[in-house]
């Protein structure tokens, strides 16, 4: 396990590999149920074309090892997907992305499909649960901070 820090940027196009590589792992198999009709794919997508959604890369030592997806509504920021590369999950990468949004936005939420674990996470990153709902076979959280 390496002890550098793990950095934050912006996505791009040109990233886009690299993250729907990461997305795969996940969405694939089992958990194909995330990719319903493509609309994560899709969503992911749009993210670098900079209009109201976001794409940020978690990377370490020059490889993207994780990514967390936005929208914008307003002046608040909505997370709406973080995913980290298999080989690099519980090693901070979804922390850190959580905090480069925080620290980009003064008002943020978030609503995901989160384990309890994850779940964890975002209350101990200073976000409150404020509803929840199970849509399908996963129970989605609704966070602010």
């Amino acid at each position: 396990m390496s002890t550098d820090p793990v950095g934050v940027r912006e996505g791009t196009a040109a990233d886009l590999p690299a993250v729907f590589a990461i997305a795969d792992t996940w969405i694939g198999g089992k958990s194909k149920l995330y990719y319903q009709d493509n609309e994560q794919r899709a969503l992911i997508r749009t993210a670098v074309d900079k209009g109201n959604k976001r794409l940020l890369l978690a990377e370490l030592e020059g490889q993207v090892v994780g990514f967390a997806v936005y929208v914008m509504e307003g002046e608040v920021a909505f997370i709406t997907l973080v995913i980290t590369a298999r080989d690099h999950g519980r090693r901070g990468v979804a922390s850190e992305l959580i905090r480069a949004v925080v620290a980009r936005h003064t008002q943020v939420g978030a609503c995901n499909d989160v384990g309890p674990e994850m779940k964890q996470m975002y209350v101990k990153l200073g976000f409150r649960c404020i509803d929840k709902f199970q849509p399908g076979p996963y129970r989605n959280w609704v966070f602010e901070r």
